[in-house]
Parts: structure tokens; C-alpha cells; sequence
């Protein structure tokens, strides 16, 4: 597909953007299969990397505001798709007649209607993913969320005025897949292949998240809250990470602060003391009852270093994971106790 999407920085000559071969070092991102494109000026520095495939578009943008009001964005036609700020605050902003509040560390499905925008993010560095997927990963999405159909209805009927949707904090593992194009060298079908299923991950984090804030109603009682972030924490352990405590409270109608307090009266431990405890748990299960290597099972229950993991579950069960391993089917390791805190019974969980 055509480039859908223009960041221009003001007074710019595009017969200007030199294409780059390879990515200087101050830049914080390279993805080596994009064709890259880096612009200097009075008004800032740009660079773009994009990669487009037949139904989908990827591009990496990372770019120094040396003032206010020093950029504009261009979109040839409507589009719709999402987007990833990985670092930079711009506060609340108007984007096409929308108001948001975009924040480092949170994505957005969002719908650009054709024209020219003034992009009125203050001085400063800013670094963000684009991505306008496939039509029908979107169309299939869109059975399930009003927020992703209101993005393709806004698509379908070429509307005037733009739309963003509430952001989510994503993942950690969002920022381990660009880590992965970093390193990927792959060309032709192969390199196709492989960013499709990196568009497909990218896009099962944010259908998670529409899903989890579909189903956690408001609680009566911090009370109440506080069990169903237990069974929130414990139902999620298994996909990596059930997220960080300000995370799980946007899912929820508790401030962290009051979360914290209510979790450990009930549970006797901290929100990320119990994740922590679970995720241990879980490793130490996954050691004994398969048979995967040690960095597997830390990636697998949510540890990027290898190092942290080992110290932690040495600290937790009095032996490194790998005597696990060694001792598997011998017996004479101790068993995981089960979680801290009071049993989920008629009496102790509130209806």
C-alpha cells in the first residue's frame, strides 16, 4: 500500500528527506528491513521507517521538537489504525477535531480523516509505532468491540471529523516485539510472514485489554474490587504478565492507592508482592511439570532478565531454578506452597 501518513516538520522542503541506508546511533530505534528516511531543519529532526506490505503498513517514527507547534501531520486519504507512543508526553491534545491525552506507554485504535494537521506536541523527543493492519484483522475485531466499529464506521462514511479511542498502557511485551524487528533480517514472504505475526501479537494485547474492560463491572465495596483484582491477577499470570499496579487499576474503579491498602489488609501482601508470588509459583509448576529451559519459563511468567528471575526464585524457594531441573522426578525438592491470604469461600468472598 501507498504511504498513508506524513509527519512534516514546518518550513520543510520534502525534496529535502535524504533516504538512509542505515540509522544514526542517537536514534533510539532501527529497524533494519524499513526504508528509512531522516529530515534536519530549524524546526527539529525527523526520521521515519516504514515498511509496507500489500494490506498493511508499519512505521517507526522518532522525532526532536526543538519548539511548540513545529510539526503538521499530512493523510493523503482517511485511514484507520493504531498507535503506539513509546516515549514523550504530549498532554491533552486536539487531533482532527478529537480531544486526547496522550501518554508514554499507551496505544489507541484511531481514525484520520484526508487533510492537513497541525501537531501541537510541545518541545521535545518523541518516539512512536504506527500501525494500519490488515482490513480484516480490524473487520474481525470489530464483531466484538463498539470502540474498533466505531473506528471502521468512521472509515466506511469518510466522516470529517477524527477519532481516538481511551488509551490502554501496553505491554511490555509490545516493546520486546519491536526489540525482535530490530534484530530481524529476514526478506521477501519470509519477512512478510513474520510482521504479520508481529501485527497479529501487537493487535491480541489490545483485543485483551477492550475484553478485560468489558468485563469488570463497578464493585460496591473496595472489598469487592480487591477479589476481582486477585482473580484478574491469577486468570493472567500465565499470559506473562497481568500488568503493573496503575495498569490494573485503569481497569478497575480503585485508585492504586486505595487498591494497595484494601490488597493487603485482605491478602496480607502487596498487589505486585502477590504477582510477583505468583509468578514463581507458576515458573517453579512449569520446571517441574514440562520440560522447557530455564529462560524460557522466566520469559513465559514475565521476567525480561534472566538474572532477576534466578535471584528472585532463589530468594522465594531457597534454590536457583536450574537444581529444578536437575532434581525433576527425584522427589526431594520442597513443594510450592499455595498463595497467602484467605480462601476464596462462600464465606470469605463477597457477592
Amino acid at each position: 500500500m501507498e504511504k498513508p501518513l506524513h509527519i512534516m516538520l514546518q518550513h520543510e522542503d520534502q525534496a529535502g528527506r535524504q533516504q538512509k541506508t542505515q540509522v544514526a546511533g542517537n536514534y533510539l530505534y532501527r529497524i533494519p528491513f524499513a526504508n528509512a528516511a531522516v529530515c534536519e531543519g530549524t524546526a527539529g529532526s525527523l526520521l521515519s521507517q516504514a515498511f509496507n506490505g500489500a494490506d498493511y503498513w508499519i512505521e517507526l517514527l522518532s522525532f526532536f521538537l526543538y519548539d511548540s507547534d513545529a510539526a503538521f501531520l499530512q493523510a493523503p486519504a482517511a485511514l484507520a489504525g493504531f498507535v503506539f507512543l513509546l516515549q514523550g508526553n504530549p498532554g491533552e491534545q486536539s487531533l482532527a477535531g478529537k480531544m486526547t491525552n496522550a501518554l508514554a506507554g499507551t496505544y489507541s485504535a484511531f481514525y484520520l480523516p484526508a487533510g492537513q494537521y497541525p501537531l501541537t506536541w510541545p518541545a521535545g523527543e518523541y518516539h512512536l509505532l504506527c500501525l494500519l493492519p490488515p482490513p480484516a484483522y480490524l473487520n474481525s475485531m470489530a464483531l466484538e468491540h463498539p470502540d474498533v466499529q466505531a473506528v471502521l464506521h468512521l472509515l466506511a462514511t469518510n466522516a470529517l471529523n477524527g477519532f481516538v479511542s481511551e488509551p490502554f498502557y501496553f505491554p511490555k511485551a509490545v516493546l520486546r516485539i519491536i526489540k525482535s524487528m530490530e534484530r530481524c533480517t529476514k526478506q521477501g514472504a519470509a519477512l512478510d510472514l513474520v510482521l504479520r505475526s508481529y501485527i497479529l501479537k501487537l493487535l491480541s494485547f489490545y483485543n485483551q485489554q477492550l475484553k478485560d474492560r468489558a468485563l469488570h463491572p463497578h464493585f460496591q465495596t473496595h472489598e469487592q474490587t480487591a477479589f476481582a483484582v486477585r482473580e484478574y491477577i491469577l486468570a493472567n499470570t500465565g499470559t506473562g504478565s497481568p500488568g503493573r499496579l496503575k495498569e490494573i487499576t485503569r481497569l478497575f474503579p480503585i485508585t492504586p492507592k486505595t487498591l494497595t491498602r484494601e490488597f493487603k489488609k485482605l491478602f496480607g501482601k502487596t498487589v505486585p508482592e502477590f504477582i510477583r508470588d505468583e509468578r514463581l509459583d507458576l515458573a517453579h509448576r512449569l520446571l517441574s511439570l514440562q520440560n522447557k529451559q530455564v529462560q524460557e519459563v522466566a520469559l513465559a511468567v514475565g521476567y525480561d532478565y534472566f538474572s532477576h528471575f534466578s535471584r528472585e526464585f532463589k530468594k522465594k524457594f531457597g534454590y536457583p531454578p536450574g537444581a529444578v531441573l536437575k532434581q525433576h522426578g527425584e522427589g526431594d525438592l520442597p513443594s510450592v506452597n499455595p498463595p497467602a491470604g484467605p480462601a476464596l469461600n462462600e464465606t470469605t468472598c463477597p457477592r
